[in-house]
């Protein structure tokens, strides 16, 4: 007996354990039964299906025979033909019967409902008489035809047919099969460790119990597992596949239970076993179904986890998930499903991190990094290989240079994992060494034997990259407030490193070349265009960094040009292929990405041996040759190159904005800062009006304001130099010195206008109008507040109408005034309202100051040592009055009404001065002269609104049109050219 109960056992624990035995046959019948009922239903299902197949095939018949006989009565129709005698048959001939075949009588449909009589045009069946013999319908008329109608319109429309997914087919056919699965897995759980907890079976006979559940469990799948499986139809639970998957488990239990829990395998029998028991569960997945295929792979992977030993050894493992990966990748082909890929490719990741994870913390490559190393390379090995040999099964039906997005993202993921196996302990030993060698060589070798992998190849870049940026250290890193100098240190083994390098970028690019020039089409050919593009300037970068450590490298600039004069020649190969061909425009497209990836290799060639200001004017010369390759070879991706490369220069000017360092030379305009700024200025005008030849983009405008920015910082910094010594970063600064910026920023802002007006260009439209913006805020906060001489004690150079007051206000004044006409002539009346207004105010200030400096001299700041006497009081008043007045009259003579407006503000700013200030400041002649100033200014203002503002048509004859001309009338007998006697 393989059942021994405990001694002592008493008759209430025997009846305890039948019953228990009771309760699991009877849930197990019911679970059988319920099963066996919903696969009743399914096949019942299934066959009537089939029933409606046949019938539908038979209608299809009749319909095709039916087409067949049209012929006949047309030709009825073209000659008349003799009545038919009643009860003739008729289409005896011509179509032939077909029965259909008769229903099982147990699914036999139900009667149909009557239907009306057929018109005379239905077509006759095959034993009927002509005519009808239905009464009331009319025969048809000698010589009459057939109606062209589709022959489906005689027959009435099918019922519509019932939902697939409804209540009923879900509970019957799909849930309570999950159920009752569950149900049998949670029974025999629950049944285990009850008699765990009474103790009524030994450990031998629990797990013997445990192995005949299992062995139940499968047989009854493979008893129900039919010729044709109900699985086939998504719409019904694949019963076989939910026993087999709980018999999959309770092996796995029971195996996992005679290891861990009893002691019966030791650990070898156990991983053996377990790892044959994962492997034949996912080799029953081609019997069972896709949910045996997942069962199966979580079981294999989570074997070796469930097996302890006193000594680890991780390479059996390897070897194990190795034979799994392989396995579950034909699988995945066999079934194709993609899903089983990338998840045995997680598996496998997931696998890895789990090999790190057990890593000792010191500098040495243990066997568990070892095995992790050996681990990757073969997964990804395997993935690779299961791609390029055994494609999917659609795989002919995609289109070409489609990608195989299913093995990208396995092989992204395990190449995630070589980063941190790359990164986590670099070491100049064997096994990094051949990791670093062996992962991008067989992911270029995926990208170069399968268009679909093309991914691969960007993959394959990245490592190459990575590795070089971890290489081992000579020396240790410092990482002191992130310094470049500080943080690349250089490589141990700089041969090796640099073959490395050049070995692997060499490869890539070759590759590259070699899938570009066959033709591949898109998506594929971008992901080699990156490899082959990019991949050699970030290497060449990354080299830079770590050997020289950014220091200036004649060596690295030969490399760069040597690199540059490569990617050209890759440039004009395709250009080349593009033109034997005539492969559409993408051939230009690669042609003009490795052409701007020849000027971006040229650009770093530049910046190694060049340094300041020769770096930043090469730049910017390297910006004006791409955009005249741009231009005549039409390859549009350099357009973008001459950009970034003017951005790369406008970071450099940020970084230094003296160029050349802190010594730029002492002659004014005869320094440094002219080729350091005016270089840049010319190469991207020029770059502009190359590369707008062949249309307005992006590119074309982004020099044209490169153009114009490095052009007023030319102006600017000038500025700052002639004023200030040579030292234009200076923090001082002085009433002059702000108002020449703001005439270089309304000069420019009226240049930009007159080319706006002109070319109708978007950048020079916006450019005036900012400049103009800025050039206000410096004048009103810069000049009236912050550097106001009447605020500060700054010396005013000069004698009163030509001293350095004119330069600082009376000079941005004339410059806005021009920029307010153009602006206005424009149609841009805001921002030209905005300049005019800054004119009136630098004017008004020019005025206010130029009477403090009559009356003060130098310096003029309000102090109680230089109190206005009566006569600068009076003065004040005086020049505001006159001020009015000649805003005034140009607002009447440019018939501009806010001048006149602006006019009335300062009139009435001197009137409020007049009798709240000078009322009580002043005293005798000057209080006087005051009132009897503004009495005369006020009458005379209103005498000059009367009669030539607000003038009524009568009152001049300046202002009187003259009537027209009647019809036919002669010019000179018109009353107003007549004299004053009337006479012509």
């Amino acid at each position: 007996m393989f059942i021994s109960l405990r001694w002592g056992a008493s008759m209430q624990d025997v009846a305890m354990v039948l019953v228990l035995f009771l309760l699991s046959a009877l849930l197990g019948v019911i679970s059988l039964a319920v099963a066996i009922a919903a696969r009743s239903g399914a096949r019942r299902a299934e066959q009537r299906v089939e029933a409606a197949e046949r019938h539908i095939n038979h209608a299809f018949a009749r319909l095709a025979s039916l087409e067949s006989t049209r012929g006949e009565p047309e030709a009825m129709a073209e000659a008349p033909r003799e009545p038919t005698a009643p009860g003739t048959k008729v289409g005896a001939e011509a179509a032939p019967a077909i029965e259909p075949p008769p229903f099982p009588p147990h699914l036999a449909p139900p009667p149909a409902w009557p239907v009306s009589p057929p018109h005379w045009t239905s077509i006759p069946q095959q034993g009927s008489t002509w005519p009808p013999q239905q009464s009331g319908i009319p025969s048809p008329p000698p010589g009459a035809a057939f109606p062209a109608t589709a022959p489906s319109a005689y027959y009435p429309p099918s019922p519509p047919s019932r939902p697939s997914g409804d209540l009923e087919q879900k509970l019957g056919a799909r849930w309570a099969v999950w159920v009752g699965g569950v149900a049998l897995a949670f029974g025999a759980l629950l049944l285990v460790r009850y008699s765990i907890e009474q103790g009524y079976f030994g450990p031998g006979v629990r797990v013997i119990f445990g192995a005949l559940l299992a062995l139940a469990l499968t047989a009854a799948a493979e008893l129900l597992r039919g010729r044709k499986s109900a699985a086939s139809d998504g719409h019904f639970a694949d019963v076989p596949s939910v026993l087999f998957a709980a018999g999959t488990v309770a092996a796995f239990g029971t195996s996992y239970a005679a290891h861990a829990l009893y002691g019966f395998l030791g650990s070898t029998s156990t991983f053996l076993l377990l790892s044959l028991l994962g492997l034949l569960a996912m080799l029953a997945a081609l019997r069972h179904g896709t949910t045996q295929a997942a069962v199966g792979l979580l079981a294999a992977n989570v074997a070796p986890m469930l097996v302890s030993s006193a000594e680890p050894n991780p390479w059996p493992v390897v070897g194990f998930l190795a034979v799994v990966s392989v396995g579950a990748q034909a699988l995945s082909r066999l079934m194709n499903a993609r899903w089983i890929s990338l998840a045995a490719a997680g598996a496998a990741a997931v696998w890895g991190f789990l090999f790190l994870s057990s890593e000792p913390f010191s500098k040495l490559i243990s066997p568990w990094l070892q095995a992790g190393m050996s681990h990757t390379v073969l997964q990804i090995g395997i993935v690779a290989v299961a791609g390029i040999l055994v494609p999917w099964k659609n795989a002919e039906r995609a289109a070409p240079g489609a990608v195989d997005w299913a093995l990208s993202v396995a092989l992204t993921a395990l190449t995630l994992l070589s980063i941190v196996m790359i990164g986590l302990k670099p070491t100049l030993v064997a096994p990094w060494v051949a990791f670093v060698v062996a992962v991008p060589t067989i992911l270029i070798i995926a990208a170069l034997a399968r268009e679909s992998a093309a991914p691969a190849a960007c993959l394959a870049g990245l490592l190459v990259a990575v590795t070089l940026f971890a290489w081992p250290a000579a020396g240790e890193v410092r990482v002191a407030h992130l310094a470049l100098p500080q943080f690349f240190t250089a490589p141990e083994a700089v041969s090796g490193y640099a073959a490395y390098a050049f070995a692997m970028t060499a490869i890539l690019l070759c590759v590259a070349m070699l899938k570009l020039s066959s033709g591949l089409s898109q998506p594929g050919a971008a992901f080699h265009l990156t490899a082959g593009a990019l991949a050699p300037p970030l290497v060449l970068v990354i080299a830079y960094l770590r050997v020289t450590g950014f220091e200036r490298s004649l060596a690295f600039a030969a490399i760069g040009g040597g690199l540059a004069f490569v990617l050209a020649a890759c440039s004009l190969l395709l250009e080349r292929r593009r033109g034997e061909q005539d492969v559409s425009t993408r051939a230009g497209l690669d042609g003009g990405v490795f052409a701007a990836s020849a000027m971006g290799a040229l650009c770093l060639s530049l910046a190694f041996v060049l340094d300041r200001g020769f770096l930043t004017m090469a730049l910017a010369l390297a910006a004006c040759g791409s955009a005249l390759i741009a231009a005549n070879r039409s390859l549009k991706p350099l357009r973008y190159v001459t950009a970034a490369i003017g951005f790369v220069v406008l970071a450099r000017v940020f970084w230094d904005p003296a160029i050349f360092g802190p010594s730029v030379g002492g002659w004014p305009v005869l320094n440094w800062l002219l080729p350091g700024y005016g270089v840049p200025a010319l190469a991207f005008a020029a770059s502009a009006w190359l590369m707008r030849k062949e249309g307005e983009d992006v590119p074309v405008r982004i020099a044209d304001g490169l153009s114009v920015l490095f052009a007023a910082l030319l102006v600017v910094f000038e500025i700052r130099h002639a004023l200030g010594g040579g030292q234009i970063l200076r923090a001082s600064s002085d009433h002059v010195e702000q108002g020449l910026l703001a005439v270089t920023g309304m000069g420019f802002a009226y240049v930009l206008a007159r080319l706006d007006s002109a070319m109708a260009n978007p950048v020079y439209h916006w450019a005036a109008r900012l400049l103009v913006a800025l050039s206000g805020l410096v004048s009103i906060v810069n000049l009236g507040i912050l550097y106001n001489p009447l605020f500060w004690p700054e010396p005013v150079l000069g004698r009163p109408g030509l001293s350095s007051l004119a330069i600082a206000y009376l000079l941005p004044a004339a410059a806005a005034a021009l920029a307010m006409r153009l602006l206005r002539r424009g149609g841009a009346t805001g921002i030209g309202h905005t300049a005019g207004a800054v004119a009136v105010l630098m004017l008004f200030a020019f005025v206010s100051l130029e009477v403090r400096h009559i009356f003060q001299g130098s310096p003029m700041d309000l102090s109680y040592s230089r109190r206005p006497g009566e006569a600068e009081l009076w003065a004040y008043s005086a020049a505001w009055l006159l001020f009015g007045i000649a805003l005034l009259l140009y607002g009447i003579a440019r018939n501009y009404r806010e001048a006149r407006i602006a006019s009335g503000a300062f009139v009435l700013l001197a009137v409020l001065k007049v009798f709240l200030f000078d009322l009580g400041g002043l005293s005798g002649i000057w209080r006087a002269l005051s009132f009897i100033g503004l009495g005369v200014v006020l009458i005379g203002i209103g005498l000059l609104y009367q009669k030539l503002v607000f003038a009524k048509p009568g009152e001049s004859r300046a202002a009187v049109e003259p009537p027209p001309l009647p019809p036919g009338a002669f010019p000179m007998s018109h009353p107003s050219l007549l004299p004053p006697d009337g006479r012509p």
